[in-house]
């Protein structure tokens, strides 16, 4: 049969093929960046490790073997009271935590920028939240996060125990995790965290503290976005005894899929053997270059790399390569363009100030040259206008819970004839 003339009609393949085959310079998850983080003869072999549940291949929910052995290496490795599997990504593991400590009350505090994967469980399970307001910094022209006393406040007026947050947001700034802990167990409570973009953290000292070290009691991390691990495998870390293992283990075996990827798990247990191995040098070298790569980007007509961290962040993440669109007289959204056009550079996310840029630990030494290439002497004219101070976001009032208002009928509006509205769902 010829196989090669269906190949040649896939749509997804061969479009996803292409972009490989351009050589870009990817500064975007997954953090194995097309494979240059997994060695070849485990590469090679991976698709031979696509099997299932049958006798002598152990099981994820109910592990007692050679799984049960990786789960154990991993959980001595993170320094947690217990380590899961997800391959569904942080998805499931967030929704498995929030399942398993909010309980029947259906009640939980979570800060406003939290991943749509919290607003979707809110949503699935009929939850009540409790908003934590987001600000925005105008010195880094980014979003702020939940401090201590946002989260001390919200328990106090609420009574709910249970509060989840972003530990590290998507431009590398991270939040006062052991504040946050601190007021959270003194009024008896519960800490989830998402620490999906901080799954590197626990593996060298240039990095930031991992909130596994700084108090919370479950933590989850995309593993997927920064370590050498294909999509959808996600640690999910029970760091205290306040959480019970065994619920969350319920939980996932309930929201995951019945058949999970021995692929995702067995990189899940090479990344972490890996990175607790080899991390420290990599990272430490990793965190140098980027230093190195915006001192030498520092003149006028360079774009910059930020290095400040905004309001209410204790620590910022080096390998999240903020770059400032704004004073180059760019809008991000030009600047990406700019970078992918010119200079074959795909960028993680951009916003109207800012473009986000994730380095890895196994880059290679060529993608730096192409960057440093694309931001010396790359700014033009600085822009005219000021940048927009929002502040402190408002909360608006509730008055339908998020799982009652996507059962409610709904017709499309312009922006400005939504004002006032009840939003059916999500704008992203």
């Amino acid at each position: 049969m010829d196989s090669d003339s269906i190949i040649n009609r896939l749509h997804i393949l061969n479009a996803v093929l292409e972009y490989d085959r351009g050589r870009p310079v990817r500064y975007h998850m997954p953090g194995h960046k097309g494979g240059a983080g997994i060695p070849e003869n485990l590469w090679n072999t991976l698709i031979r490790a696509d099997v299932t549940e049958i006798p002598g291949m152990d099981n994820l929910y109910r592990p007692q073997d050679f799984i049960a052995r990786a789960l154990e290496r991993c959980s001595e490795i993170f320094g947690t009271v217990q380590t899961f599997f997800s391959v569904n990504g942080s998805t499931a593991g967030i929704h498995a935590a929030m399942e398993a400590i909010a309980g029947d009350r259906k009640e939980i505090i979570m800060s406003r920028d939290c991943h749509k994967a919290v607003y979707n469980q809110v949503i699935l399970g009929g939850y009540t939240p409790y908003y934590v307001p987001v600000r925005f910094d105008p010195k880094t022209l980014t979003p702020s996060l939940a401090t201590p006393s946002d989260i001390a406040d919200a328990m106090d007026k609420t009574g709910c125990k249970t509060v989840i947050i972003t530990g590290v947001n998507y431009y590398g700034m991270v939040a006062d995790i052991q504040g946050i802990a601190r007021e959270v167990h003194k009024r008896s409570g519960i800490l989830i965290v998402d620490e999906a973009h901080g799954a590197h953290f626990k593996f060298s000292k240039s990095l930031p503290d991992s909130a596994i070290d700084c108090g919370a009691d479950i933590v989850i991390q995309s593993a997927h976005k920064t370590l050498p691990v294909i999509n959808q495998g996600a640690y999910i870390h029970v760091a205290s005894h306040r959480a019970d293992p065994e619920k969350i283990n319920t939980a996932l075996s309930m929201i995951q899929t019945s058949s999970p990827s021995y692929i995702i798990m067995g990189l899940l247990e090479y990344a972490a053997l890996y990175l607790h191995t080899y991390g420290d040098v990599l990272y430490n070298k990793l965190c140098k270059d980027i230093d190195a790569l915006a001192a030498s980007v520092s003149g006028e007509n360079d774009i910059h790399i930020k290095s400040d961290i905004c309001i209410h962040a204790v620590d910022k993440d080096k390998t999240r390569i903020l770059l400032d669109a704004y004073r180059a007289g760019f809008t991000g959204y030009r600047l990406e363009n700019r970078l992918r056009q010119e200079h074959n550079i795909a960028v993680e996310a951009v916003d109207l100030y800012n473009c986000t840029l994730i380095a890895a630990a196994c880059d290679p030494a060529w993608y730096f040259d192409r960057l440093y290439e694309a931001l010396k002497n790359g700014a033009i004219a600085d822009t005219k206008s000021e940048p927009k101070a929002y502040g402190i976001l408002s909360i608006p009032d509730t008055v339908l819970l998020p799982c009652e208002a996507v059962r409610k009928e709904s017709k499309n509006k312009k922006p400005d004839e939504a004002i006032g509205s009840v939003a059916r769902r999500a704008l992203i």
